[in-house]
């Protein structure tokens, strides 16, 4: 039997054999990519659906596969370091821990070509000998935001090979800024040179520096022959999301004779808004590589996987589920959204949720854009640009349940930038800087965020009153008289027309006491869920609107017709597969009345079992 072959279904067998053989054959194909070889000069690409166990796989790889020499390690990464974290988790729990430290290396690509390919060599080269200090994103400098922009909503021409000529605005963020493109763009080019002069840069400047560093033949023959010579191979999980400079250096690379092991699923290729090259759309490794497939789902039930495959884009058939869910019966679930701003559909998704034994703890909800998820649970996706407005929203963020993981890694860099200009003063300066410059401790600084977060009153309160109570305990937790500096300054202002309103209203949040009843356990962007299970799975739908984003609504369009669409509706419509392909037992889909029946004409025309159901109302159907 081939690694990919699915048992027929015999009119006499037992469903117990019917599903032993297709966990057999799901195996086999996974052991068939454990143990390939995988030679000097040659890519292997191993197409996996979701749910598909490839951390498994490359985890067992790892653990039993082989190195070229004792002295070598292997490399894998990928792009988040929740991804990471698991990889380092499975070796520990397999009683290898040496296997996630040197020789090897688990991590994010950006930190591969950091340490790898770009820090050891750029004391020599034409940039000085500058401290250089690699930022996540901008929004990690105060001197990359401006008027609720940040760099990271600019895209940078090349000059010479870096990103640093003219700045444009990315698409959807017209909204913020001073109101006039030319004048924020003129900003963020200067701001971007002069951090850049500074020693700071980010993931896109990162991949040119690497780029320009290989460019140069003698040097590069350097930097690569102490690269294969540390790594055996190189694994790249979520190949799919590789930028063209990411294709580039793997090429490099590869040609030097690395093997390179890439894993990945055109399907959920989201990332493309992050490469302005113009390659979206290419390939992720040249024909010439040579392919394996795992399209066995251990994640979801089969009549999820048959409602997944309605939303790809690459027209492959619907994935055999082969998981404890795979015989499980719930309908997808149409949830009618009478009102965006309010949160009655997601109140509906949580009722059939607990109907069906499924707890809290295991129910999210997630959009293609953070303004479709219901502003009664969420509040403003942004902060507002006072500096009182931007801590009132750290704080209710922080506070609220499930909030989004982008948004609280915001929350906190405001909470612990408003405690260091009090502690420290010098707030043009990132929060590691300061942390280094004073001897202060990152967990130091964790320990007063918690205690100030605690302590801190409702929001509920005047802005007044919370104004001046928040003052009182930020300063209260000091760190001590190591610290010989004088007392720095918040800088918070409060209007006289705002004095009397409830905090949160200035914070751009909702009443904390309405966010509570929520009912599940996150809400996010689907970006920010990437990679991640959860039994329950609610995807709201954006409504077409002049606030929705053109490739969204044809996206959703070209779903409802089953037509094709353009490159970039394709990559919008790849993020509702991901959102969907989630769920383990309930997937829900929240959409605006008129498109509520051509959902379910489509859904059924697969043979995809689904129910609409009226909001409030889990147990009636239309």
């Amino acid at each position: 039997m081939s690694a990919e072959a699915i048992p027929p279904a015999s009119p006499t067998a037992e469903p117990r054999q019917r599903v032993d053989a297709i966990r057999g054959s799901a195996r086999e194909a996974q052991r068939a990519i454990v143990e390939a070889e995988v030679t000097g000069g040659q890519f292997l690409w191993v197409e996996a659906c979701p749910g598909a166990g490839k951390t498994r796989v490359v985890v067992d790889r790892h653990l039993e596969r082989p190195l070229a020499t004792p002295r070598q390690g292997r490399a894998i990464v990928s792009f988040t370091r929740m991804a990471g974290r698991e990889l380092r988790r499975r070796c520990d729990d397999a009683g290898s821990p040496e296997l996630v430290s040197s020789p090897h290396f688990i991590g994010t690509l950006d930190s591969f070509i950091w340490l790898h390919l770009v820090r050891p060599y750029l004391a020599a080269s034409e940039w000085g000998n500058r401290s250089w200090r690699r930022l996540d994103s901008w929004h990690d400098h105060p001197k990359a935001r401006q008027r609720g922009l940040s760099l990271d909503d600019f895209v940078f021409t090349k000059k010479d090979g870096l990103r640093l000529g003219p700045a444009k605005l990315r698409n959807g963020k017209s909204n913020a800024g001073t109101g006039d493109p030319n004048r924020d763009a003129r900003w963020a080019q200067r701001t971007h040179r002069k951090l850049f002069r500074e020693g700071f840069f980010t993931g896109e400047l990162l991949r040119d520096i690497a780029l320009k560093l290989l460019s140069d033949q003698k040097r590069a023959r350097l930097i690569l022959d102490i690269l294969v010579a540390r790594f055996s191979e190189l694994i790249v999980d979520e190949a799919q999301d590789c930028s063209d400079e990411d294709r580039r250096i793997l090429q490099r690379l590869n040609e030097h004779g690395l093997p390179v092991l890439l894993v990945g699923d055109p399907d959920q290729a989201i990332y493309g808004f992050r490469d302005p090259s113009g390659s979206r759309g290419q390939p992720v490794v040249p024909v010439t590589a040579e392919t394996m497939r795992l399209r066995h789902n251990w994640r979801s039930t089969q009549n999820i996987c048959d409602a997944a495959a309605t939303l790809r884009t690459s027209g492959h058939p619907a994935d055999v589920a082969a998981g404890e869910h795979h015989g499980e019966d719930a309908p997808i679930m149409l949830v009618p959204m009478e009102n965006r701003e309010e949160a009655g559909h997601v109140r509906s998704f949580a009722a059939e949720a607990q109907r069906l034994g499924i707890p809290q703890a295991q129910r999210i909800v997630a959009s293609n854009i953070g303004s479709a998820l219901p502003a009664e649970l969420t509040g403003s996706s942004r902060p507002p640009r006072t500096l009182l407005g931007r801590m009132v929203w750290a704080v209710g963020v922080l506070r609220a349940p499930g909030a989004p993981r982008k948004r609280l890694e915001r929350a906190h860099r405001i909470v612990w930038e408003n405690l260091l200009n009090l502690w420290c003063g010098e707030p043009g300066v990132t929060v590691e800087q300061r942390l280094e410059r004073f001897g202060l401790t990152k967990d130091g600084l964790l320990r007063a965020e918690a205690r100030v977060i605690d302590e801190l009153p409702s929001l509920n309160e005047s802005a007044e009153k919370w104004n001046t109570e928040a003052k009182r305990i930020l300063r209260k937790h000091q760190p001590g008289s190591a610290l010989d500096r004088p007392q720095g300054k918040l800088g918070w202002r409060i209007q006289s027309k705002d004095r009397r309103k409830h905090a949160y209203v200035i914070g751009g949040l909702s009443d904390p006491t309405i966010t509570a009843s929520a009912e599940v356990a996150h809400l996010s962007t689907i970006h920010q869920v990437k990679g991640e299970e959860w039994d329950a799975v609610l995807v709201i739908v954006p409504p077409a609107e002049v606030s929705t984003p053109d490739p969204i609504t044809r996206a959703v369009e070209s779903w409802l017709s089953q037509r094709p669409l353009t490159e970039e509706a394709t990559e919008a419509r790849n993020v509702l597969y991901v959102a969907a392909t989630r769920a383990r037992q309930l997937l829900a889909f929240a959409l605006d009345a008129d498109r509520i029946g051509r959902a379910r004409a489509v859904l059924e025309s697969h043979g995809v079992s689904c129910r609409i159901v009226h909001q409030h109302r889990a147990d009636v159907d239309y």
